[in-house]
């Protein structure tokens, strides 16, 4: 923030404040008790400057909530008061069905996807929706599948409100190949899902998920260990998800953190015919340097256990190495041993990275079109096993762009350090797409 900025922010934080009146027009599927409690925190400020950031987080709070497609904010002084303010909302709601053909992206691939919505159902957030996705990327796998979504919010409760609770249940019905291991896993089911917030960067997600399960193979050369996981199976899983982020930008921050953990369970053993626990985590830490630098710490790990010896882990349901996403310089899958060419999956698994982060030479003379792309030195190291004298790594150097600040392509030279016999080393060159890397 520049210092002329910083100034008047200052200044307005010096001139008293207080809001007398909020409302909000517009509302006509919306009950009014959904956003009263959105409206509420617009009363907390004690000054000007208080009262602009309060008015922009609350506008942008309605935005987010399901029911308007557009919100206006306007903000006038009470009469006959000294310090007073009255801030008013207008609104345009949400049409009844929506429709849209877009691309997103999940961790590791692009996705195309057609959807229908059903927005604001009863008044109070609640949405029906469907989709058909298909991907089909570069890291030797294709997903195609159909979901169902039911929405609940409850930010209208008293005293759960300020926790942005929502429940959903998502039913589906995917198709995905890996060409890696030679297998079509076929799952269809639904998960229970409690989502709430207890700050503005925590997330907390409390998930059942009951599904069939089926691997088969895409060929006849399947080897034997692989035909072992083939049949269905029943999985009856619990799963925990905390998520907290509060980086200055999505691809491209140059501070912040972010951390992710899954812990998940087949804590129900008679039901399902998956029994084994889990835990995996990712750490992102950004530090500012100068020169518009900044240096970027990650690291990843993961370990799982069964809980029924007679029952080993499904091979879909390992941890596998290599790639831009778990350790540079290697395959998809390419750390340890190999079975005729197949990955026979891993209990754990841990990564680390460390990356320089530099903006494109002279691009002060072009900041518009060079704000979307950075270079970068970086380091990873990591092994499928706690034995540091096996650790493999690999260094490099690439140019990243930032894609609708929605995904980070990546153009890389990268040279393994350290490997093992039995590892599948990637070309020097690679071109790859994600969110988070290592």
């Amino acid at each position: 923030m520049s210092s002329r900025n910083e100034g008047l922010r200052e200044r307005l934080g010096s001139y008293k404040a207080y809001v007398s009146k909020v409302t909000i027009n517009g509302l006509e599927r919306t009950k009014d008790d959904y956003v009263h409690n959105i409206l509420k925190d617009c009363f907390e400020i004690t000054n000007v400057r208080d009262l602009v950031e309060k008015v922009k987080d609350v506008r942008e709070t309605l935005l987010q909530i399901g029911a308007f497609k557009e919100i206006k904010a306007k903000i006038d002084v009470t009469p006959n008061t000294k310090y007073g303010y009255i801030v008013d909302f207008y609104g345009v709601e949400q049409s009844r069905i929506k429709g849209n053909i877009s691309t997103e992206m999940n961790q590791y691939e692009m996705v195309s996807k057609a959807e229908i919505l059903l927005p604001n159902l009863f008044g109070r957030g609640e949405s029906l929706s469907f989709d058909y996705a298909y991907s089909n990327s570069d890291n030797s796998r294709r997903n195609l599948g159909f979901n169902v979504k039911l929405l609940k919010p409850f930010l209208h409760r008293k005293y759960i409100g300020k926790y942005r609770p929502q429940t959903f249940l998502h039913l589906f019905d995917n198709t995905s190949k890996s060409y890696n291991n030679s297998y079509n896993n076929h799952t269809a089911g639904g998960t229970l899902n409690l989502v709430f917030n207890t700050s503005n960067h925590l997330q907390h997600t409390l998930q059942y998920e009951l599904s069939f399960r089926e691997l088969a193979g895409i060929n006849r050369q399947v080897p034997l260990f692989v035909r072992q996981h083939f049949g269905p199976r029943l999985a009856s899983i619990v799963r925990y998800i905390m998520k907290y982020d509060d980086r200055t930008d999505r691809i491209f921050p140059r501070s912040g953190t972010m951390l992710w953990t899954t812990l998940e369970s087949s804590i129900f053993r008679k039901v399902g015919d998956i029994h084994y626990m889990s835990i995996t985590s990712h750490l992102e830490r950004n530090l500012p340097l100068f020169w518009n630098m900044s240096l970027q710490m990650t690291a990843r790990g993961g370990f799982m256990r069964e809980l029924s010896p007679e029952k080993p882990i499904p091979i879909n349901s390992l941890f596998t190495m290599g790639g831009p996403y778990s350790l540079r310089g290697f395959e998809f899958g390419g750390v340890g041993p190999q079975i005729e060419g197949h990955a026979p999956g891993t209990h754990m698994f841990w990564a680390t990275g460390l990356h320089l982060w530099a903006p494109l030479p002279y691009s002060s003379y072009f900041y518009r079109f060079a704000r979307f792309f950075r270079t970068h030195l970086f380091f990873n190291c990591g092994n499928v096993d706690s034995n540091l004298d096996t650790m493999r790594s690999a260094a490099g150097i690439g140019l990243a762009v930032a894609l609708a600040q929605f995904v980070r392509i990546e153009l890389n030279f990268t040279r393994p350090i350290h490997r093992q016999k039995g590892d599948q080393v990637a070309k020097d060159v690679s071109f790859c797409l994600g969110l988070d890397f290592i």
